[in-house]
């Protein structure tokens, strides 16, 4: 096995709940170790990365 949760448990996006409201965009942020996992963490090095993507991506819209 992988560590992988099984499709039961794994998590989901909170745009999941609001998209019958508006658009949504996910997927902005940090990269991450063992995604949908007990072990899912991120990789707080690629935060600066992430942040200023956001920001580009927020002054251009």
């Amino acid at each position: 096995m992988d560590g992988s949760a099984p499709p039961a448990d794994q998590g989901g996006s909170d745009g999941s709940y609001d998209t019958h409201v508006s658009a949504g965009l996910d997927g902005l942020g940090t990269l991450c170790f063992g995604a949908h996992s007990d072990n899912e963490t991120p990789d707080m090095s690629s935060l600066p990365i992430a942040t200023r993507r956001a920001v580009i991506f927020m002054s251009r819209y």
